[in-house]
């Protein structure tokens, strides 16, 4: 069966996404120059058995092309996004096996996520690591068809995907698990994650960082890295070295 999508890793360069004899071909920065690599083939051998019959699909916008207005108020197949949650479990299973921490579910209401919550929670799964780790909370969602990733207490969200849902915003499947990697090898990573004041907030990212509002957001982080900040920080040692 020929392949819908594929991920490419490269050493350097930014995303980009084309399309090679009716394969839609993605590039991305190596997630393997960070250590949490390691965990990468025990992930792809769980993610293969955990998935069952769920079927990967095409990015529907190559190119670049702009979505069509109806699509902004479509939902294709909600259900196949369920192919995240299969690749959440596969990392959770995967961190577990390599005797890296442990996994509880837990009743999804005795979590307090900051910022408001609009998805009702299906399974939520809190991983615990080594002394001086950040827990990892992992919310599947809305009949699991939403990942969520976070850290800390109260939990910062890190990443949540599909981060919409609706097909304007659908990336294809290999983009989308992509991006649930990449939201686990950051949380892993530890360091300065968060940093938040009210209603700003800065998050890293595995090539950068994110921020609400502002011009001062390396600061923020490079202040938290060196302890001149402490108020708003969520930071923890790495799992893997």
């Amino acid at each position: 069966m020929q392949p819908a999508s594929i991920v490419l890793a490269m050493p350097h360069g930014l995303p980009a996404t084309l399309v090679l004899d009716q394969v839609e071909v993605t590039t991305r920065p190596d997630r393997r120059r960070f250590p949490e690599r390691a965990l990468l083939p025990a992930v792809d051998e769980a993610f293969a058995r955990l998935r069952e019959d769920l079927a990967d699909w095409p990015d529907p916008h190559p190119d670049g092309r702009p979505a069509a207005e109806e699509e902004y108020s479509r939902v294709t197949e909600p259900e196949r996004y369920r192919l995240l949650a299969a690749r959440a479990d596969a990392w959770v299973e995967a961190i577990v096996a390599a005797g890296l921490g442990e996994a509880e579910q837990v009743d999804p209401r005795s979590v307090s996520w900051v910022g408001e919550q609009h998805l009702a929670p299906s399974r939520t799964t809190v991983v615990r690591g080594r002394p001086g780790t950040q827990p990892v909370v992992v919310a599947l969602l809305q009949d699991e068809t939403f990942v969520q990733v976070g850290v800390g207490d109260p939990v910062e969200v890190l990443d949540l995907q599909p981060d919409c849902g609706c097909d304007a915003c659908d990336t294809g499947s290999a983009d989308l698990l992509d991006t649930v990697d990449s939201a686990f090898v950051l949380a892993l990573r530890g360091g300065v994650l968060v940093v938040r004041d009210g209603d700003r907030v800065v998050r890293r990212s595995l090539d950068g960082w994110s921020s609400s509002g502002g011009s001062d957001a390396e600061r923020w982080l490079d202040d938290a890295a060196a302890g001149r900040r402490t108020d708003g920080v969520v930071a923890g040692e790495p799992w893997l070295s």
